[in-house]
């Protein structure tokens, strides 16, 4: 792996020899502590933004395995590209933790009023990988434009477009893709020069949604008592097949000699041993299969002869009462 580029010069949001402002400044949401978006106030679109192509590469970080993912590399906006001590990647399906987000960030019991900041762990599975987008410019191919830049971020289970709300909902296959997407999404613009608002979608309302997500949640956690051997499955046993198919799995033998007409003879030609091997048995079932259709045609054979003799006789009865009546 290539070594990770610095992305900037200079980093972004106050430093040490800056004044000391009069509110303290979050480094995680990059703005002031009690610093929120006010309805129909203008949104400020991000100065930065991140590359995965060319900004992703191996890091100090990249050596330790408690270190998370670089929140100003999610931004593009980190200064230091090697010596970062946080790693510079996109995540992974197996990066993710139940209390901590991608960057290491601890999440919280209930999501923030305005569906932003970290997300929360009692959200459902579903919930926690959906993000929603606002501001988007509307347009024929809205549904394409998203998810050409949305797919930067990871894998894509499903996008749905608003169209005439400029609305989009984004689903990724992992939790820690939604979580990298919001931080390098928040603030950006997609084709058009729009602002977006990306936030945590809400809970679907629907109450199919409501059941289906209620049984993916019972077949999990029933799956995970199976794997802690607290639960043994009840399964249905089934029929081991054969390891061996060469040898016959079953065989019925000739009793034709039990039924002879005129009684059992004295001597007779005890039958054949059973087969032992498939080709012995596709064998067998061939000759059986002639034998059987040489005996039908003996008895067709049969039939038509007695039909003949019973012509006969009849023209001859014919013609024997004819004669009868001349005289």
């Amino acid at each position: 792996m290539v070594k990770a580029r610095k992305q900037i010069v200079k980093p972004v949001g106050p430093q040490k020899s800056d004044s000391k402002p009069k509110q303290d400044y979050n480094i995680w949401y990059n703005k002031y502590s009690g610093s929120r978006h006010k309805p129909g106030e203008e949104r400020t679109k991000a100065t930065t933004r991140c590359h995965a192509s060319t900004d992703a590469g191996e890091t100090r970080g990249s050596h330790r395995d408690d270190a998370g993912i670089c929140l100003n590399f999610a931004r593009g906006c980190c200064p230091l590209g090697y010596d970062c001590s946080w790693k510079h990647v996109i995540p992974k399906g197996d990066s993710e933790g139940t209390m901590r987000d991608c960057f290491g960030r601890e999440r919280h019991e209930n999501v923030r009023d305005d569906q932003s900041g970290v997300g929360s762990f009692m959200a459902d599975d579903e919930t926690s990988r959906t993000l929603y987008i606002g501001g988007v410019m509307r347009s024929p191919d809205m549904q394409a434009v998203v998810y050409k830049h949305f797919s930067e971020w990871g894998d894509i289970q499903n996008v749905r477009v608003l169209e005439n709300k400029g609305v989009a909902f984004v689903r990724y296959n992992n939790r820690a893709n939604a979580e990298f997407a919001m931080e390098a999404m928040q603030g950006q613009s997609l084709d058009n020069d729009e602002v977006l608002n990306v936030r945590w979608a809400t809970d679907d309302p629907n109450p199919w949604t409501q059941k289906r997500k209620e049984a993916i949640a019972k077949r999990k956690l029933l799956d995970a008592a199976v794997d802690s051997g607290k639960i043994i499955p009840d399964l249905p046993s089934k029929r081991k097949p054969p390891t061996d198919i060469s040898e016959a799995t079953g065989y019925y033998p000739n009793t034709d000699h039990l039924y002879v007409q005129g009684g059992m003879p004295d001597q007779y030609n005890p039958p054949p041993s059973p087969p032992k091997t498939l080709s012995d048995l596709v064998a067998w079932s061939r000759k059986q299969a002639a034998d059987q259709s040489k005996e039908t045609n003996t008895l067709k054979k049969i039939n038509l002869a007695k039909e003949e003799t019973r012509n006969i006789q009849s023209l001859v009865c014919d013609y024997g009462s004819s004669s009868d009546e001349e005289d």
